[in-house]
């Protein structure tokens, strides 16, 4: 298997899980083969979470990531957001309002969040 890069959509091999995820990190590991940081749409789920692995661990991938469309409601960060941009390198930027129950609310832009930070926090 070809090694992956951060974002990618993949499975781990049942003994890791067997659940999907994207890998957010890659870290050296033992002999300079990488290790994978991979992380569950899903990491609310105890069977699911976050688990480092080696690239054997990996069972499949990598998988298409979502597609999010202007004006499309979003979580980023725990705030609610609004796709403000998409710009056709699996990038959007994000218009985010916090505190919109109080009596003040600030928008900030995020600009080029990667698709699979939007997945991770949008169930995927």
């Amino acid at each position: 298997m070809a090694p992956f890069n951060i974002g990618d959509r993949v499975t781990l091999a049942p003994a890791r899980g067997g659940y999907e995820g994207f890998v957010t990190s890659i870290l050296g590991g033992p002999g300079g083969k990488p290790l994978y940081l991979v992380q569950s749409p899903n990491s609310g789920d105890p069977n699911e979470g976050i688990a480092l692995v080696a690239e054997a661990d990996i069972a499949g991938g990598p998988g298409a990531v979502p597609v999010y469309g202007l004006g499309e409601t979003v979580t980023l960060y725990d705030a609610g957001g609004i796709i403000t941009a998409a710009n056709g390198d699996d990038t959007y930027d994000v218009a985010v309002d916090w505190f919109p129950n109080q009596h003040l609310t600030l928008t900030r832009s995020h600009l080029a969040v990667p698709a699979w930070r939007l997945a991770l926090e949008n169930g995927g």
